[in-house]
């Protein structure tokens, strides 16, 4: 039976938040977050945007960003809220920027997770934590934009485009999560002249919008676009193969003809390095660059024979085919294993830990 159907917690990500969020202690995060990384590293992937919202403690942060630099992932640390910080309570802007301050380098960057605003018609319905009054919302941009420190913003609310871009909410300092809703060709227009850009995530479109990616508009208007697993409970893991592949149908179910492959590897690579303004770094194999590498093996059955190296690698491929994965010139997958970490021993403590927040709430509730 499921934990839910034994009196266990919901698995929803939204059910999960709530119920086990505020009862993460750092270590707990740092086991989290150091489990997410590997498994996405397994599945060849060198970069990820932590959206950090259950920042209960500075301490939490820290833990969380040395977890990224434990297992070697290029990274962008977003600092965000916590499930059960109050509409009218701000972040703690001081901490953000002592993370920025003290994190940021050659492997880490440090940006601020912002909360949506209030206003009706543009709240965030789905979590109460997610919103706050505009007022707010702009002093926290105002802090970060003092500090030159960057931002994102998850906006899957019916809000117009317009009054986003009015607000000031949307900007090249800005990375949009989202946006389905803006669905026609002058929003997206407008949202490239005042320099949007959008992390798009297909199986959140489809699971929790039950919409479609408009990715033909944004990508005609010239929205920097890349893209997301959000959240992997409902994605099913860190598979960017499998999220190519979505985003490839995404399309033909939109408008009756597949994305081209080429275009959905480029979303997968130097198009999310510039959403990450990284792609002076990774993103590409160009000289100069920093290594980040993986290396897929064309002999797997999956893949063989090889004729449109694109549609090899967005259709055929997956995290099976991952045999080397490199991130500044270290090897940290050799041989379809990890090179530093015993994955059944993550995979284990990662298990014991579910467990343990399981009893917590169950011991909370009698």
């Amino acid at each position: 039976r499921s934990y839910a159907e034994s009196g266990g917690p919901e698995t929803t990500y939204g059910a999960l938040g709530v119920g086990m969020g505020p009862l993460f202690t750092p270590h707990d995060s740092y086991r989290s977050v150091r489990a997410a990384a590997l498994e996405m590293l397994s599945c060849g992937v060198t970069t990820t945007h932590n959206w950090a919202h259950n920042i209960i403690t500075p301490e939490h942060a820290d833990a969380e960003l040395q977890a990224l630099r434990d297992v070697g992932i290029r990274h962008r640390f977003s600092y965000g809220y916590y499930w059960t910080l109050g509409q009218t309570e701000p972040t703690n802007l001081a901490d953000v920027r002592r993370v920025h301050d003290e994190w940021t380098g050659p492997m880490t960057r440090v940006g601020l997770a912002l909360r949506n605003d209030t206003t009706q018609g543009t709240a965030s319905v789905s979590f109460g934590p997610l919103s706050v009054s505009p007022d707010l919302l702009a002093q926290e941009m105002a802090f970060a934009r003092d500090h030159g420190i960057p931002l994102t913003m998850h906006i899957r609310n019916p809000g117009p485009a317009e009054y986003f871009i009015d607000r000031g909410y949307i900007g090249p300092d800005c990375l949009v999560v989202h946006g389905y809703h803006w669905d026609d060709d002058t929003s997206w227009r407008r949202l490239a002249d005042a320099g949007a850009r959008v992390s798009v995530s297909p199986y959140t479109a489809m699971i929790l919008n039950s919409t479609l990616i408009p990715l033909g508009p944004m990508l005609d208007a010239g929205v920097p676009t890349g893209l997301s697993f959000d959240h992997m409970n409902e994605s099913g893991g860190a598979d960017m193969f499998r999220l190519m592949q979505a985003t490839v149908v995404n399309e033909s179910l939109r408008v009756g003809e597949p994305l081209p492959w080429r275009t959905a590897v480029r979303l997968a690579t130097i198009d999310g390095a510039r959403l990450l303004g990284i792609d002076d770094v990774t993103g590409s194999l160009t000289p100069g660059k920093r290594a980040d590498l993986v290396v897929l093996d064309a002999r797997r059955l999956t893949m063989a024979p090889v004729h449109d190296l694109a549609m090899t690698v967005a259709c055929s491929a997956g995290p099976a085919a991952v045999t080397l994965v490199m991130v500044d010139g270290e090897v940290l997958v050799r041989d379809g294993a990890l090179a530093r970490y015993d994955q059944a021993g993550i995979a284990d403590d990662l298990e014991a830990l579910f467990r343990e927040k399981t009893n917590q709430l169950r011991a909370g509730r009698s």
